[in-house]
């Protein structure tokens, strides 16, 4: 029953943090909240990179007080010009809201390193399931 109750409070609590984590540009009231919500969004945005691609990128955006994206600058290349172009694209598009009212931030410059997901299909037998 313990046991039961541990799981029961760490999946609520796991899946409360998923829930916090998202956070909505009606709700962006400081800094914090607006750099929060440009790591979500550039997250969203960015393209997954596969086993297909050798390297993981790495690259810089400089986000401007109205919101627009000032530059772009790929760091270190994934090795694969078609991916890193897919990834410029993807975040050069991005629209952000301009920066809260009571900010004293003129840009904000973010380093952003592309999480290598591999898509693994593991075939998996179903009785009484015909293929």
């Amino acid at each position: 029953m313990k046991k039961i109750i541990s799981l029961f409070f760490t999946l609520v609590l796991t899946v409360g943090l998923a829930i916090a984590a998202d956070i909505h540009p009606d709700n962006i009231k400081n800094d914090t909240d607006y750099t929060n919500y440009v790591e979500q969004v550039l997250f969203e945005r960015t393209p997954t990179a596969f086993s297909y691609v050798k390297r993981q990128i790495k690259y810089k955006v400089v986000i401007g007080k109205d919101g627009k994206i000032q530059s772009y600058e790929v760091l270190d290349p994934s090795g694969s010009d078609k991916y890193d172009a897919k990834v410029k694209d993807a975040i050069t598009s991005t629209v952000l809201p301009a920066f809260p009212k009571n900010t004293k931030m003129k840009s904000l410059t973010f380093t952003y390193d592309v999480e290598k997901r591999v898509n693994v299909k593991i075939p998996v037998s179903v009785p009484g399931l015909k293929r």
